[in-house]
C-alpha cells in the first residue's frame, strides 16, 4: 500500500519538542475537563477511598502512557517497518510509582466532593511526571531511524501531534477507573466496562486487585414448569 505524501516538515528536535508539549496539553485539558464531572461516591472508610483513589491514579497515568506508546509504534511501523517498531517499543521507560504526589486542591469546592478532587489533586501531577517518559520515547525513536529519515520522522511527530485519538481514550479510562474506584469505596459489585477487551481486561484486573466485590451474577427469567 502506497503511504501518502509527507509535507515539508521542521527539524526533527523541533518536531519532537511540539509532539511532547502537544501530549503534555491533552493530558492537562483531559484531566481538568473530565474529573469534575465524575460523582462522589458514598464511604465511611476514608482510608480506604484515599487508597483506591492512589491505585486509580497509578493504573491510569500506565495506561496513558501506554496508549502514547501504541499510536507512536503504529505510525513508525507503518513507515519503517516492525524491526524499527520494534526498536522504538524498546525505549519505552518502565511505569514508575508516584504515590505520594500531590498538588494544591483541584476542585473550586473540595469540600463538597472531597474523593473527586482528591483524584483530580493526584492524578494531574501524576500526569505531568509522566510526560517525562513520553518525552524519553519520542527522544528514543528520533535516535533509531535510520540514517536520513530525519525528516519523514519529523513530519510523523508532526502528524502524531494533530491526529491522536489520545484525548478520547484517556477521558474514557479515567471514567472507567472512577466507576471502578466508585464500586470499590461503595463496596458495591465492579460495573460492566464499556470500551476494547484491553480496556475491559485493566479494570476487571485492577479491581480484583482492589478488592472490589464480585459482580452480581445474572437473573434467570427461566419458569420451572
Amino acid at each position: 500500500m502506497t503511504q501518502p505524501a509527507l509535507v515539508q516538515t521542521a527539524g526533527l528536535a523541533e518536531s519532537v519538542s511540539e509532539y511532547v508539549a502537544a501530549i503534555a496539553a491533552t493530558f492537562e485539558l483531559t484531566v481538568k475537563v473530565v474529573v469534575p464531572a465524575l460523582r462522589e461516591p458514598r464511604t465511611v472508610h476514608p482510608d480506604r477511598a484515599f487508597k483506591t483513589i492512589a491505585l486509580v491514579v497509578e493504573t491510569v497515568a500506565g495506561f496513558s502512557i501506554g496508549l502514547v506508546t501504541g499510536e507512536l509504534v503504529r505510525t513508525v511501523r507503518a513507515w519503517f517497518g516492525d524491526d524499527i517498531g520494534a526498536r522504538v517499543r524498546a525505549g519505552a521507560a518502565p511505569v514508575g510509582r508516584a504515590l505520594g504526589v500531590t498538588s494544591r486542591r483541584f476542585l473550586d469546592d473540595p469540600e463538597q466532593r472531597p474523593l473527586v478532587d482528591e483524584l483530580g489533586t493526584r492524578l494531574l501531577p501524576r500526569l505531568r511526571i509522566a510526560v517525562g517518559d513520553v518525552r524519553g520515547l519520542a527522544e528514543h525513536a528520533a535516535r533509531v531511524m535510520p540514517e536520513g529519515r530525519e525528516r519523514t520522522m519529523a513530519a510523523i511527530f508532526q502528524r502524531a501531534t494533530h491526529g491522536s485519538l489520545l484525548d478520547e481514550r484517556l477521558g474514557a479510562e479515567i471514567r472507567n477507573g472512577w466507576a471502578n474506584a466508585c464500586a470499590v469505596i461503595e463496596g458495591e459489585p465492579v460495573p460492566a466496562i464499556e470500551g476494547s477487551a484491553r480496556s475491559r481486561a485493566l479494570w476487571q484486573a485492577w479491581s480484583r486487585l482492589a478488592g472490589a466485590a464480585a459482580p452480581r451474577p445474572a437473573e434467570s427469567y427461566i419458569v420451572a414448569i
